[in-house]
């Protein structure tokens, strides 16, 4: 992949990006009997929290991809690969947890997740800094997504 304009890297960067943050939001149910119901821990965020988090992790995920796209290098197919799985990662793990009701499977979901982020930002560290450093909000958001899940894991195992 060639270098984009500005228009179409910036196409390119929104629009995957919102598709997964649209399919998100459809299958997280917070407000159902079914989460409501869960013990939560301590340490679980006001309601308010979740959509600026993840609003922030969207935009960095942007700008990440922005810059790749906007480099005169060619973006290696493990890179796209990656970024696909977080993704798909992202919104599976929606319907893990708020639609099956499965917070242990959800956990697996995220440790894969994670995986994906790490191999992808440990990638970008020689070539793209700027684009590795704006996918960090996204790896410490999904470790403390990821405690959280064990917990309520744990504290709804039957």
């Amino acid at each position: 992949m060639k270098k984009q304009s500005v228009i179409s890297a910036l196409v390119l960067s929104v629009l995957p990006v919102a598709a997964v943050a649209a399919l998100s939001a459809l299958l997280t149910d917070s407000k159902g009997s079914w989460y409501l119901s869960l013990c939560k821990p301590s340490f679980t965020p006001p309601d308010w929290a979740f959509p600026l988090a993840w609003g922030i992790v969207y935009l960095c995920a942007i700008a990440a991809i922005y810059l790749l796209l906007r480099r005169n290098e060619a973006i290696s197919p493990t890179i796209v690969s990656l970024l696909c799985a977080v993704g798909v990662l992202n919104v599976l793990w929606s319907a893990v947890f708020f639609h099956l009701h499965a917070p242990s499977t959800a956990c697996a979901v995220l440790l894969a997740l994670l995986g994906a982020l790490v191999w992808l930002i440990c990638l970008l560290r020689p070539a793209n800094r700027a684009s590795m450093f704006l996918l960090l909000p996204h790896l410490l958001w999904g470790g403390f997504a990821l405690a959280l899940n064990v917990s309520i894991a744990l504290l709804n195992a039957a």
